[in-house]
């Protein structure tokens, strides 16, 4: 079996540039980080045979269930085949409830993550995954959210407004396909603290 990140491996090669392309820049810790946003894999993935495309070239043949990747591991395989270890799918999807992309980022290693001697594999997934992870702005889900250092928001510009007291205050625009905030409402930044401001 191929690894995916071997240069034999075309179709795998031909979506990691795909991806490339499609990245925007977004905010993690006040420094510029490229992201995939929201949606793209879908865009991607709605073209008939491209999901089994890169399963037949990063897997062994029948080993995985294209249905299984598609309702709940394409961030995970997304993620894998960047990091050039594709063929950990197979393991992946036998941990629906601990290793799949409900589950994603992970912050902390889970239970049942693969070990390798050879490398922190962990450590490498770790550091990709945030790109793939970019949160998803929703009315609902604003208050006391609070993200880990590693997310990279959405943010396609930052301005800061002013400041004084114990407050500053930022204007920033969440990229589209991150924004459910519907119309009318905006987010205001202060200190670390998200709020929103309906008009």
């Amino acid at each position: 079996m191929a690894r995916a990140a071997d240069p034999y491996c075309p179709t795998v090669a031909s979506f990691i540039q795909w991806i490339r392309e499609h990245m925007v820049y977004g905010l993690r810790q006040k420094k510029k980080e490229p992201f995939l946003p929201s949606g793209k894999l879908d865009q991607y993935f709605m073209q008939a045979g491209r999901l089994g495309a890169l399963v037949e070239e990063a897997t062994r043949p029948g080993s995985v269930d294209l249905h299984t990747i598609q309702t709940g591991f394409i961030k995970i395989f997304t993620v894998l085949l960047w990091i050039g270890e594709g063929p950990y799918i197979e393991y992946f999807i036998s941990y629906p409830d601990v290793l799949s992309d409900n589950q994603l980022p992970f912050v902390d290693r889970p239970n049942y993550f693969p070990r390798r001697p050879d490398s922190d594999f962990f450590e490498a997934f770790n550091n990709a995954q945030w790109q793939f992870c970019s949160p998803l702005f929703q009315y609902e889900r604003l208050q006391d959210t609070k993200y880990s250092d590693r997310v990279i928001l959405p943010i396609d510009c930052f301005e800061r407004i002013g400041d004084g007291g114990s407050a500053i205050v930022s204007k920033f625009e969440l990229h589209p396909d991150h924004d459910l905030l519907g119309v009318g409402r905006k987010v205001i930044h202060q200190r670390g603290l998200v709020s929103l401001v309906t008009n």
